[in-house]
């Protein structure tokens, strides 16, 4: 059976693989931003990533704490706490992409409109 430090840890590697994975999203996101020519949203994208990236910092000094056998209720508060601050940035980039998207959608119809008396 697994120890309460197994388990925060493996849950700290399940967050990290989170994060990686929408720090990949996020600059996949703003090259395709920049690609476009929105500088200002791409900016945006990479501040994000660099946020999701502190957060990276924060469950590696977590699964540190744990290793070193410090108690364990303070490091699983501070997981928890990192884990809904995660939760809040990924929420934010599922905005991001449905916003991207409808923007998206709207270029095509402006561009429609437009085609015809250019």
């Amino acid at each position: 059976m697994a120890t309460n430090r197994q388990i925060a840890l493996a849950k700290i590697r399940s967050l990290q693989h989170s994060l990686f994975t929408a720090i990949t999203e996020l600059e996949v996101l703003a090259a395709e931003a920049a690609k476009r020519g929105d500088d200002a949203f791409s900016s945006q994208l990479s501040l994000q990533s660099v946020a999701l990236a502190k957060e990276s910092v924060r469950l590696r000094d977590a699964a540190d704490d744990i290793r070193a056998t410090m108690p364990l209720t303070p490091v699983v508060d501070r997981l928890n706490t990192i884990a809904a601050d995660a939760r809040s940035t990924v929420e934010d980039m599922d905005k991001i992409a449905e916003a991207i998207g409808k923007a998206t959608t709207l270029l095509g119809i402006i561009r429609r409109i437009v085609t015809p008396f250019v």
